[in-house]
């Protein structure tokens, strides 16, 4: 019988520098943009300055007024207690709306970001 040689071979893949490729600044701040409008229909509404006065960046969506931690939170600004959120302009307005819209809604968000890196590696 013949001896036989077994050869194995590893191939390392980069996945950084496709990510990196794919999921560049403005990609990312796309990507933010799009949850801050999938979200926002969970964002609580009565002026609409909570919703407004953002910064959307590459990694996060900053909520600037004074009292959007508390809203955030569902406490009250100035006792502490938890907050009653009109659902008139909102319906679905709620405390951790971030957490809340993605345990909602989180497969549309997820397929539109499957969707556009598709895109992005097509070359589209």
């Amino acid at each position: 019988m013949p001896n036989r040689v077994e050869i194995t071979s590893k191939v390392t893949v980069n996945l950084d520098r496709v990510f990196k490729a794919v999921m560049d600044d403005s990609f990312k701040t796309q990507i933010v943009n799009e949850f801050y409008t999938l979200a926002d229909p969970y964002v609580p509404m009565d002026t609409g300055d909570l919703a407004t006065t953002t910064n959307i960046t590459p990694e996060f969506v900053e909520y600037s007024v004074p009292y959007a931690h508390y809203q955030w939170e569902g406490k009250n600004l100035r006792s502490g207690g938890e907050l009653n959120y009109n659902k008139e302009k909102h319906a679905k307005a709620t405390s951790h709306w971030d957490k809340v819209f993605m345990d909602m809604e989180g497969d549309k968000f997820i397929k539109y970001v499957r969707d556009e890196a598709k895109k992005r590696l097509k070359g589209g």
